[in-house]
């Protein structure tokens, strides 16, 4: 019982570390894992591992058990939260090609801040014409593409060390959050390592059998990874040390190449023909995301070393603390069981490096982490996703080793598989439960488009919807795809004076939209035109297991507010109250370089993200405010450009006390701008902070006691 109780008391050493990583205790962490992998590596009996049939778990079975995860853990759920832009502009392409504007897999298509070759959309544009065009479609490409990855791996891991090895190895990347949520974020990229995958693969079948037609499939799959991702560009180069290998030891002839080598001539000539036209698409994008720049400003290769560091902690430590579109970005790309069984296959691969299977691993691990270090802004996981694949079977070799083991083997392969069914558990919960519903996750997917739109479908056909959002504009790539799925009329709404005067009201009706700091807006619409109360969309409360019991992770408080909310008002309520001036108390007087307007607007709440004005302007708004007895209100004004606020004539700080009683207020622009932010707040006695309600503003009363700067304000132009 040394050997069992060696390795337990390893493989608990090393969750322990694991979980200190994530914690931030790096050096306890590392210690505990580096522990724990020699631990398991001297246990005896245990190694070396070999890849023969003793102890091999079903052939058929094995397989079938990791195709059932692997379409599980990417078909349950399959539309996240949100929708995160890159995946919103591959809809709008993959229309593009359904509409005939892209004519070619191989075109070179603008996306984002990059120049890809539309081979991506046109699998999501197949998916779009037999599926219809919806967020299920749009995901299904990536989620296939995701199985086959995990297929390939499973054929790679067999024919390399064994099928208990595959077994193990297809289950750990089957529930993967990282690759789970790859397969459903970022289609290029996972598509890349699929092509990467199914290559690999089919040039260790084509070498044991000495198939030219294997041989030519790797080389037509490695070379599709040039259509994806930048990152994916390197990845037919893991596959080197496994060719010279084999050519060293004479497993295939120069002339069996010939046909393999014409595939990979003829599957490049496109890019190469593109590159070659414009080489920008291919050059551009990773000089702009550099890190030699970086080099050369310090003088130093520190950056160079930070880079790394912050690359090879994104298994264990944070796969990218400023970007959580992956799943909460401080929290590493590994779940901790995998992170700590990585550990001892890595120690063998070291150790054996000379043979092929080996070499190959560390090969590949190597290539996929160069994008990464060589970059900008590291850690960010999807730049270093093409590394992952080793990992796994890296992390499957000691449960291998506990499953075939010459001592106490009945209770070693009860723990291997206890560990890997608790491994599936964690990773469903931490994926389905932790991540879709930790709000930073949610925000930084566009959890908020997707459902403003949601609410612009829910309400009917027929209606105009009217963005009035501080973040984002009817012109976002995900408004824009969303609004093309589920014929959306989605416009921007400028101002409130724009929404309740100036806007067009379909026969069907509007509603208007909002998200966070904008929700103020609706209370306004609302109360102007006599109108129930709005439709909000919230965040589920955050949890990490489906009964909502938190594991050891530190919980994120919810967001007080609703992501998304709108008004759905019909058009005779509309034209009904646009002749009500008394409803308009405000005067805002603006001046451009042509011009002096006049115009009414109900309050002073400008916080939408489309430009106010068409030209630049410099206002002023003018009313009188009501403030309710006993207790004087403390007035708080937000504003860009910065802007001066009087009560009575005298001007005052941006956060005021005002006494009980009606008074007049001014509001004046130092700048002239398109864009304006204003938005007034109160807080009464014993009452939270809130936006000033619309019944606290009273039309502008002349007098002759009025101060001159007050009735008749002084617009002066720059």
């Amino acid at each position: 019982m040394q050997t069992f109780a060696l390795v337990v008391t390893s493989i608990a050493l090393g969750l322990f570390g694991a979980v200190r990583c994530i914690e931030g205790d790096l050096y306890v962490g590392f210690a505990a894992l580096a522990a724990a992998a020699i631990g398991i590596r001297v246990a005896p009996g245990l190694w070396p591992l070999q890849p023969d049939t003793s102890g091999r778990l079903g052939t058929a079975a094995g397989f079938l058990l990791v195709a059932a995860a692997l379409v599980f853990f990417r078909f349950y759920r399959i539309v996240p939260p949100g929708l995160w832009g890159d995946d919103a502009l591959n809809g709008l392409l993959a229309f593009d090609v359904l509409d005939g504007r892209i004519d070619s897999p191989f075109a070179l298509v603008s996306h984002a801040h990059s120049r890809f070759h539309a081979l991506t959309n046109y699998a999501i544009a197949a998916s779009f014409s037999l599926l219809g065009a919806d967020l299920v479609s749009l995901r299904v490409p990536g989620t296939i593409a995701g199985c086959v990855a995990g297929v390939a791996l499973y054929g790679i891991a067999r024919r390399t060390f064994g099928e208990t090895t595959a077994v193990f190895a297809g289950l750990l990347f089957a529930s993967s959050p990282m690759q789970i949520i790859h397969s459903k974020n970022l289609t290029q990229v996972v598509l890349g390592l699929m092509f990467q995958c199914v290559g690999i693969y089919a040039l260790l079948r084509g070498i044991d059998q000495r198939s030219k037609a294997w041989l030519a499939t790797s080389s037509a799959a490695l070379a599709a990874t040039v259509y994806t991702y930048h990152a994916a560009k390197l990845a037919p180069f893991a596959a080197i040390p496994l060719l010279l290998a084999a050519l060293w030891r004479s497993r295939i002839g120069l002339r069996s190449l010939l046909p393999a080598v014409a595939t990979l001539v003829v599957c490049l000539l496109p890019a190469m023909v593109s590159f070659a036209r414009e080489p920008q698409a291919l050059l551009g994008r990773a000089q702009a995301v550099s890190i030699v720049d970086e080099i050369r400003a310090s003088g130093s290769i520190d950056p160079l070393l930070m880079s790394t560091a912050k690359t090879l902690g994104i298994f264990h430590v944070a796969q990218g603390p400023k970007y959580d579109w992956f799943g909460p970005g401080d929290d590493p790309a590994l779940t901790p069981l995998t992170a700590a069984l990585v550990g001892p296959g890595l120690i063998a691969a070291l150790a054996g490096w000379r043979r092929s299977r080996h070499l190959l691993l560390l090969w590949w691990f190597a290539v996929g982490l160069a994008p990464a270090i060589l970059s900008t802004d590291a850690p960010r996981v999807y730049r270093a996703l093409h590394a992952s694949p080793p990992l796994f079977i890296w992390a499957a070799m000691p449960l291998a080793a506990m499953w075939q083991s010459r001592v106490a083997r009945v209770p070693l392969r009860f723990v291997a598989v206890a560990l890997v069914a608790a491994g599936l558990l964690f990773d469903f919960n931490y994926y389905f439960h932790r991540s879709y519903t930790h709000p930073r996750m949610r925000w930084m997917v566009g959890e908020r488009i997707l459902e403003t739109a949601r609410i612009a479908r829910d309400a009917g056909a027929g209606r105009i919807g009217y963005l009035m959002s501080p973040t984002f504009g009817a012109r976002h790539e995900s408004v824009r795809l969303l609004s093309r799925m589920w014929n959306l009329d989605i416009r921007d709404a400028t101002s409130l004076h724009f929404a309740l005067n100036d806007a067009a009201v379909a026969e069907g009706g509007a509603v208007f939209l909002t998200t966070p700091r904008s929700h103020g807006a609706l209370d306004y619409i609302g109360a102007w035109l006599d109108t129930p109360t709005p439709t909000a969309r919230y965040d589920p409360k955050p949890h990490t297991w489906w009964n909502g019991s938190h594991w050891p992770y530190q919980a994120p408080a919810l967001r007080p507010q609703p992501v998304a909310a709108g008004l759905i008002v019909e058009r005779d309520e509309i034209e009904a109250h646009r002749s009500s001036r008394a409803r308009l108390p405000l005067t805002v007087t603006c001046r451009t370089h042509y011009a002096v307007t006049e115009r009414r607007d109900p309050v002073p709440f400008y916080n939408f993200f489309s430009n106010t004005f068409e030209k630049p302007s410099r206002c002023r708004w003018d009313g009188w405010l009501r403030v309710p007895g006993p207790a004087a209100a403390a007035i708080r004004m937000v504003s860009d450009p910065p802007m001066e606020l009087r009560f009575d004539g005298e001007k005052v700080a941006r956060q005021s006390q005002l006494a009980p009683g009606t008074h007049r207020v001014s509001i004046s622009m130092m700048q002239s701008r398109r864009r304006v932010r204003l938005q007034l707040f109160w807080k009464l006695a014993d009452k939270p902070e809130a936006l000033i309600p619309q019944t606290a503003w009273r039309a502008r009363q002349r007098s002759s006691t009025a101060p001159a700067d007050i009735t008749a304000p002084s617009l002066r132009s720059e």
